[in-house]
């Protein structure tokens, strides 16, 4: 039920901790300059970052609001978090969403929003990715795209970024897509169908809207809203 990070640690591995119980929260050795517990938040010095490491389950908190220091949000900060709604980027001027790894809101609250992001992520109908649009971070509850368009630059579609969502029925996948999490395609419960541009040279789409991989030995997503009678296996 406790736990001290001794004065000397130095590193610290971004599951560390992660499936410990709902109360938990470690200490900190004074002594130790590297990490810190503030406000049940897990923080990482080095000499030129702030690294946000982990908001723990322990703590409440409803709105967490990124410190004006933090320049890195790593692996599964926000893991499993069930109070948490809102996460309010207002002071965040050194943060930069490449800097955000692609897990860090992974299984957080279904209903988790973001506020005052405008500077730190790029906004597409609602859909909230990295400013150069290359990774998608966050496909909320509440995008009410009927038809999803990914952008030509997205590459990577990582686990957890897409929640439960009953609005869209189609989502069309780009050329240069080449890293989708399919796991949490299962979260667009209405979705009825993908298509896929010919060129994508990683994925690859049947007649009837079902995902496969390029050369379709394998079944990568069968969307929920699809209406067929029956299911025929892809040729291969």
């Amino acid at each position: 039920t406790s736990f001290r990070v001794g004065p000397k640690v130095n590193t610290m591995g971004t599951t560390a901790f992660m499936y410990c119980g709902g109360s938990f929260i470690p200490d900190v050795d004074p002594a130790n300059t590297t990490f810190a517990v503030i406000d049940k938040s897990l923080y990482k010095y080095t000499a030129t970052d702030t690294i946000l490491c982990r908001l723990y389950r322990g703590s409440t908190m409803v709105t967490y609001v990124v410190p004006a220091n933090v320049t890195q949000i790593g692996g599964y900060a926000f893991y499993s978090h069930g109070y948490l709604k809102y996460i309010d980027f207002q002071n965040c001027t050194k943060l930069k969403s490449s800097k955000i790894d692609g897990s860090a809101f992974h299984s957080t609250n279904y209903s988790v929003e973001f506020l005052n992001s405008e500077n730190i992520f790029a906004n597409v109908d609602g859909v909230l990715y990295t400013d150069d649009l290359k990774r998608l971070v966050l496909y909320g509850t509440n995008v009410t795209l009927e038809d999803y368009v990914m952008p030509t630059a997205t590459t990577t579609i990582p686990v957890s970024t897409i929640k439960p969502n009953s609005y869209v029925k189609t989502f069309a996948i780009n050329k240069a897509c080449n890293s989708l999490n399919t796991e949490y395609l299962y979260n667009m419960v209405n979705l009825e169908s993908y298509s896929i541009d010919a060129t994508n040279g990683t994925y690859s789409v049947d007649e009837s809207g079902v995902l496969y991989n390029k050369a379709q030995t394998q079944l990568l997503s069968y969307p929920r809203g699809n209406t067929r009678a029956y299911y025929k296996e892809a040729d291969g």
